[in-house]
């Protein structure tokens, strides 16, 4: 095990946001006092201003932004996150700007994140189970914070069986982002062979619920409808995954206020008065790097390597671009690069690949260099027929601003490029 290998950010969290400018601000202050470093935030298409808020944050390094047009690209987000960060960060985690990580006990989220995926060397990621808090009688949107404004909440055990979802059992994932193969719902990722969640007590979890609730340790509070014009607003945007609206009736069943709970407003206050001390993000360590990149790929490899394993060679990639780009005498990067050629190049014949994945591997292009050798050809070749599949599935989704996007990637590639 590499012990004196430090990630730049300890936590890290992803998030696709659409006009979300009255409440991002909070959501931010909040995270960062429990203990996250970093941001990656995908803004699908805001019109309120949301950029501006952000600004600062972008301007210490705090948030990394992402304009990010189209139509239901939650998951394109969380993966094109993934595949460009796992290096960046010890733990990522996916969640929604109306969704708060609250550890119940006065701790930083990383002690908590320690501890928990101590209980079993093969967990991948911790499952974090939701409580869903009410309108608390709000019609319309009150003056100042999100946290402080609504207090109530469903109770323990409910039986939300008698409804069409049991949101309470729906969980979160903050993971070990080397050990996801690929993000596959917004809720639990496609985890590494022989690597899987657990929750807060050790206990694997498979899927996106867990029906025996674990929320004594962390949990997320999760603040779904607000007030009714609120939700009404909401309910209009969409859904940031797949297509179609929400039931208006889902107001109703979801606004739920039995429980008076202002734990985390406790837990916020406590924060404040005990602030993080703030690290510097660290530089890359390459050799401890690949160290530990080959040990995790040594465990948990898959039987079959071109099966979804696309984003392994990509960090094989990322290692010998880094180590170039560092000053180092490109010794990793050499040795690598003919056979990374090849199995890219078999990978993108043999994988269904998703677009951050090939947008990597059109960088990788770049940082290859050298002469053009027939496994460079080939990869080329393979990239181009990658591409106008993209184009053409979505031409038949009607998505006119990707299909326009990847048109214009592909025209750039090939007058870039040589056969």
């Amino acid at each position: 095990m590499i012990t004196d290998f430090t990630f730049p950010h300890e936590l890290a969290l992803t998030a696709i946001v659409k006009d979300e400018a009255p409440y991002i601000a909070e959501w931010l202050d909040y995270h960062i006092a429990a203990g996250v470093s970093k941001f990656y935030i995908f803004d699908n298409e805001s019109t309120d201003g949301v950029r501006d808020i952000l600004m600062p944050y972008m301007q210490d390094g705090t948030v990394e932004y992402t304009f990010y047009p189209g139509k239901y690209r939650q998951l394109d987000a969380y993966n094109e996150s993934l595949f460009l960060h796992r290096f960046d960060c010890r733990y990522m985690g996916f969640i929604d700007i109306d969704e708060f990580l609250l550890p119940l006990r006065q701790e930083r989220l990383i002690d908590v994140l320690d501890d928990i995926m101590a209980t079993a060397p093969s967990s991948g990621g911790v499952a974090v189970n939701c409580k869903s808090f009410g309108s608390s009688g709000h019609k319309t949107m009150p003056s100042g914070s999100v946290l402080e404004n609504y207090l109530y909440r469903a109770p323990d055990g409910y039986d939300w069986s008698i409804f069409p979802w049991k949101w309470d059992a729906h969980v979160k994932t903050i993971a070990n982002p080397r050990r996801i193969r690929a993000v596959t719902s917004p809720h639990h990722p496609a985890y590494c062979w022989n690597c899987w969640a657990v929750d807060e007590n050790g206990n694997r979890v498979d899927g996106v619920d867990n029906f025996v609730p674990a929320t004594h340790r962390i949990r997320v509070n999760h603040y779904f409808t607000k007030s009714r014009a609120e939700w009404l607003a909401k309910q209009q945007k969409g859904k940031a995954d797949v297509a179609g609206l929400r039931p208006v009736e889902e107001f109703e069943w979801r606004d739920r206020n039995d429980v008076f709970d202002d734990t985390i407003v406790k837990y916020f206050e406590w924060l404040k008065a005990n602030p993080v001390q703030k690290r510097e993000a660290s530089g890359y360590e390459v050799f401890p790097l690949l160290c530990y990149f080959l040990q995790e790929l040594n465990e948990h490899r898959e039987k079959d390597y071109y099966q979804g394993e696309i984003e392994r060679l990509l960090c094989f990639w990322q290692i010998g671009a880094r180590e170039r780009q560092s000053g180092g005498d490109g010794l990793f990067a050499d040795l690598l690069e003919q056979t990374l050629l090849e199995m890219c190049g078999n990978a993108l014949g043999a994988a269904r690949i998703v677009p951050a994945q090939v947008e990597l591997l059109l960088s990788a292009w770049e940082g290859f260099g050298g002469n053009p050798t027939a496994a460079k050809k080939q990869l080329r070749s393979n990239l181009i027929t990658v591409l106008k599949g993209f184009i053409e599935v979505f031409r038949g989704r009607g998505d006119q601003v990707s299909e326009r996007y990847f048109s214009d990637v592909l025209r750039e590639f090939l007058i870039g490029t040589t056969g």
